[in-house]
């Protein structure tokens, strides 16, 4: 393992976040921490501002801005990890809001070491009552019905640490998904360590994926695009929006 200035990085894809790229980086300097991290946000080909409100955040945080211009949270997220210099590498993406024990809670519980990684839920809190609680109340259970099948938790690219050097013995994310990279990560992770599932640290994820299709259309989809990628391959898995 390189050894590293900082025992924590954080990798945020972001692709047109300039809404809400400014909310995550808040909830990453609010951190409760004595844990010295760095916070790597790779610009994914945005046409918007998302650049600029990065980097109006390196007074309050160790931040660097990457480009990645090939557009998907796969190239996005291997091009921040590869650029990490932590132990542990936090996994997060530019619609969400950590809490403030994120980076503390999720750190400790690895320090278990007869695990690889850790893995967390998030919630929705930006649609109907009825559509978040939907959302709120399955993607646990999916996550579970995910470890029945395949004998891990699936990485939940809002929220989850790996160490650094399992992260590499595993490849890495597939830099040619365009979506389920989180999902596909973990299946090779698993030969290499146990992945620990937890529920007391979500962080709040933006619901609108589920807003524009629907939250049964939207869960389909992912669902679709995991098996299309098990039996057809890396070109099968698309989301119409990368973010």
């Amino acid at each position: 393992m390189t050894s590293s200035t900082f025992s924590i990085s954080v990798v945020v894809p972001a692709y047109n976040e300039e809404s809400s790229l400014g909310a995550l980086l808040e909830s990453l300097a609010a951190q409760d921490t004595s844990l010295p991290f760095e916070v790597i946000v790779v610009n994914n080909a945005s046409t918007d501002r998302t650049k600029q409100v990065a980097q109006q955040y390196t007074s309050q945080l160790t931040l660097t801005v990457l480009d990645e211009p090939r557009k998907g949270r796969g190239p996005a997220r291997a091009t921040g990890f590869a650029h990490a210099q932590g132990e542990i590498i936090f996994s997060t993406d530019a619609d969400a809001i950590v809490p403030s024990n994120w980076i503390s809670s999720l750190s400790t519980k690895l320090s278990d070491t007869r695990f690889a990684a850790v893995s967390g839920t998030c919630r929705v809190q930006d649609l109907t009552w009825s559509q978040n609680m939907a959302i709120n109340t399955v993607m646990p259970l999916a996550m579970r019905g995910f470890w029945l099948l395949y004998g891990t938790p699936w990485l939940t690219g809002s929220n989850f640490a790996i160490r650094r050097n399992v992260y590499e013995l595993s490849g890495g994310f597939n830099s040619t998904l365009a979506a389920i990279e989180d999902a596909e990560l973990a299946l090779r992770v698993k030969p290499h360590g146990r992945i620990k599932m937890v529920t007391d640290t979500p962080v709040i994820t933006s619901g609108r994926r589920f807003a524009q299709h629907g939250v049964f259309k939207g869960l389909v989809d992912y669902v679709t695009n995991f098996r299309n990628l098990r039996h057809q391959g890396p070109h099968s898995a698309t989301l119409d929006d990368p973010r």
